[in-house]
């Protein structure tokens, strides 16, 4: 495995024939954090930090599976930071436009969302651009672990269902503290990049351990811990 790189812009994105999924959500929805725990690596592969939007690049891993199968893995720039001018978050909208629209590799979005917020329209817009794009998504419901009861995360989760109007098996569920839901999402992705095929803990097996190299190859501004 390896990290192939960071880009402010798509156009500057290298072209490659690999199967591609990327991770989308808020600034402050745990979106690097969710990559940090799902690798599985001894240090962190994502930026995350205590403030949101540290994401405002294209971070790219390439990884393989046990099998030899290769991927890309993306890490794309939070949205909807509040401290953001309404210039600098419109940047970030046509960035993540040109990203959908420029990578005919690209197989699916694994689209995260708060399960301690309600959703709201901007995050409905971007959904329905990715349906509008023919685009597979996996919506994923974030920081499960924050729930008090299960009555209170049964109630978030039906309320992400309907809003976005999700099919019987979305949204999944996921905490980065606990790694609760990390099989579950592990399949999804691997049936996004490379069509299905085994069992959700056959999936977290084959591509947790290929990411323990990834740490060795990328650059320290990358490669930050979580405070």
């Amino acid at each position: 495995a390896e990290f192939l790189g960071s880009w402010d812009a798509p156009d500057d994105m290298p072209r490659s024939a690999l199967p591609e999924v990327a991770f989308l959500g808020r600034s402050n929805v745990g979106k690097s954090s969710c990559l940090n725990a799902l690798v599985g690596a001894r240090r962190g592969v994502a930026v995350t930090g205590r403030t949101p939007g540290r994401t405002r690049r294209l971070n790219a891993f390439r990884v393989e599976d046990a099998k030899g199968a290769a991927a890309c893995v993306v890490d794309l720039p939070g949205y909807g930071y509040a401290k953001l001018g309404k210039d600098q978050q419109a940047q970030i909208g046509r960035f993540l436009e040109a990203y959908l629209d420029e990578r005919p590799q690209l197989k699916g979005v694994i689209f995260l969302v708060d399960c301690r917020r309600d959703p709201n329209a901007e995050d409905r817009a971007l959904l329905d651009a990715l349906r509008a794009r023919q685009l597979p998504a996996v919506v994923v419901a974030t920081k499960m672990d924050k729930m008090k009861t299960a009555d209170e995360l049964g109630a978030s989760m039906d309320a992400i269902h309907s809003f976005f109007e999700l099919p019987d098996d979305q949204p999944l569920f996921f905490s980065s503290a606990t790694r609760q839901g990390r099989p579950e999402l592990w399949a999804r992705v691997n049936d996004l990049l490379f069509g299905g095929g085994g069992g959700a803990e056959d999936e977290e097996d084959a591509w947790a351990g290929s990411f323990e190299e990834v740490f060795e190859e990328a650059p320290e501004e990358v490669l930050m811990e979580s405070p």
